[in-house]
């Protein structure tokens, strides 16, 4: 199974450069091309790992690390290029997603401590993740601006389906 999960991998990052090359156009052909083409570099790489290692451990985190590095370099490029600031894209996106991961993680976790390992255990361990996950993405993961967007769209979806019945 892990070698098949690689290969599909493998074959997902060469087949990502092909696609790009041909749909893009103009200036995004530039801008999605060349950090997709770091993609292409996971197939020698993975070869050689395989050669040596004979892990699909080992291949699966190589090809984990390459997607990273694919994306990271698609960031820098779109910084560069345009007014897009990388230092914004963290603060604003990327730490609330890691405190509402970090909350939700930790709230299973110490569920999974104290519940019995049955149906019903399972159901409250569903339950509670799932209103500590949205209390935690209303309160921690959206900005004032989002809560009100999302507060009006909550009263209008509310409003539309009593309106109906």
């Amino acid at each position: 199974f892990s070698r098949l999960a690689v290969s599909m991998t493998i074959i997902c990052a060469a087949f990502e450069v092909m696609r790009t090359s041909v749909l893009a156009t103009g200036r995004l052909r530039r801008f999605v091309l060349y950090p997709n083409l770091l993609h292409l570099l996971v197939l020698p790489v993975c070869y050689i790992a395989n050669l040596y290692f004979r892990s699909p451990v080992l291949m699966m985190t190589i090809v984990t690390i390459f997607f990273y590095l694919v994306y990271a370099c698609c960031f820098y490029i779109a910084s560069r290029t345009t007014g897009f600031s990388l230092k914004n894209y963290f603060v604003t996106i990327v730490l609330r997603c890691l405190l509402v991961g970090m909350i939700g993680f930790f709230v299973v976790f110490l569920l999974d401590m104290f519940v019995a390992d049955n149906l019903w255990g399972f159901l409250l361990i569903l339950i509670c993740s799932t209103v500590v996950l949205l209390v935690s993405i209303y309160t921690v993961g959206l900005s004032s601006s989002e809560r009100v967007l999302a507060g009006s769209l909550l009263l209008k979806t509310r409003s539309i389906v009593f309106r109906h019945k």
